[in-house]
């Protein structure tokens, strides 16, 4: 179990974190703490969460965190308001063989990620390098052709031996049932005839796996799209999908994963949601910069997770930035601060000393962004007194 404050959640070992899921970058703040807590509360109840606050107030390394910590799939869904229901439930697609093996191929690599996990932690050593080596024949295979049919044949193979080592889980039946009717596809030549197919979105898959589903500037949706989803957040609520049409005479609807969670982050200055989806959610705020300054600590923590390290660079770099913000009020936050540390860090990468990198990284975010010229001598004074 993962414990901070007197919040409590059990870990998810079910379904080990992608490896392109993980934030190896994201740092744990004094200041996300109680925010941290409540999250973890509402997510506990099973209740859906609205993360609100301003830009760069860590709505998103927020939740990011506590998935990581938690071992749960975070998906994350960026609105626009060009967004409509289609993309925000699915829609109908040409068939592709290409993408009908890719899916094939990433349900494969989440059961040999789950299965060389459960192995390490039972001690179960030797039958870890069997499963990785059909697997890296599979990963290094093509998707069309004779090599396809060769692979389907190793994944064939692959499911044989996890079944002889004892591995019983629905997901290799479903795997197995999903191959024999794309093998029959191929042969027949089925795939090649312009037929179309549902594609369900990354919000209905969340909800059919059980994943935690992040929905980042949800304000920008329309109300009339993201208020489709006030019936899943009832009681012993579901999705319904008219859009797919009738299946059998029964129109498709989707009963939420119990581990299934839904997360909505907003700016408020860029407008509300509407009632109806906020009293189905329980708000948590995140403070802002001003009045509310992250401790020296913390800041130190974000900069040397961009690579600037020292003590003495960081806090001469804060001063600096404290100086241009108090002079240009509202123009400069932590984005801007922890652009500098990367873009010096990148420099120093390329070859160029610590003192020289600073300085054009400060003069290329802070003063070659201003476009009033005053502005532009205001901060060049500042930056001449700092940077000597």
């Amino acid at each position: 179990s993962v414990q901070v404050g007197s919040a409590v959640l059990s870990r998810s070992w079910a379904k080990p974190i992608k490896p392109d899921q993980r934030q190896s970058d994201l740092k744990l703040l004094q200041c996300h703490i109680d925010p941290l807590e409540s999250l973890m509360r509402v997510v506990q109840m099973n209740w859906m969460a609205i993360v609100i606050g301003p830009r760069a107030s860590g709505k998103t390394s927020l939740v990011q965190t506590m998935a990581e910590l938690t071992g749960h799939s975070l998906q994350v869904l960026a609105m626009n308001s060009n967004l409509d229901t289609s993309e925000l439930l699915g829609g109908f697609e040409q068939v592709d063989t290409k993408r009908l093996w890719s899916d094939l191929v990433s349900d494969v690599r989440d059961i040999v990620t789950t299965i060389t996990d459960c192995s390490v932690r039972e001690g179960k050593f030797k039958y870890i390098l069997p499963v990785l080596e059909e697997w890296q024949q599979i990963s290094q295979s093509g998707e069309d052709g004779e090599k396809l049919t060769s692979t389907m044949r190793t994944v064939r193979a692959l499911l044989r031996k996890l079944k002889q080592f004892g591995f019983k889980m629905d997901q290799l039946m479903e795997v197995e049932r999903r191959m024999s009717e794309l093998s029959c596809k191929i042969s027949d030549g089925v795939l090649n005839q312009g037929k179309f197919r549902w594609i369900d979105s990354v919000l209905v898959k969340s909800i059919q796996q059980g994943d935690w589903l992040l929905i980042d500037n949800v304000n920008f949706c329309s109300p009339s799209v993201l208020d489709r989803l006030n019936s899943v957040m009832e009681p012993s609520g579901e999705l319904v999908i008219n859009e797919r049409g009738c299946i059998d005479g029964v129109v498709t609807s989707i009963k939420p994963h119990p581990e299934f969670r839904l997360i909505l982050a907003m700016d408020p200055k860029h407008g509300e949601i509407s009632r109806a989806m906020r009293n189905r959610g329980v708000e948590i705020y995140m403070s802002a910069e001003e009045g509310h300054e992250k401790s020296e600590f913390s800041l130190k923590q974000m900069l040397q997770s961009q690579g600037f390290f020292g003590h003495l660079s960081c806090d001469h770099l804060i001063k600096l930035h404290n100086a241009v913000s108090v002079k240009l009020p509202g123009q400069f936050g932590l984005h801007e601060l922890l652009r500098v540390a990367s873009l010096s860090r990148q420099q120093i990468e390329r070859g160029a000393g610590s003192q020289v990198a600073l300085t054009n990284s400060c003069y290329n975010v802070y003063c070659h962004s201003q476009r009033n010229n005053n502005t532009k001598l205001v901060v060049k004074e500042i930056l001449a007194a700092y940077l000597q």
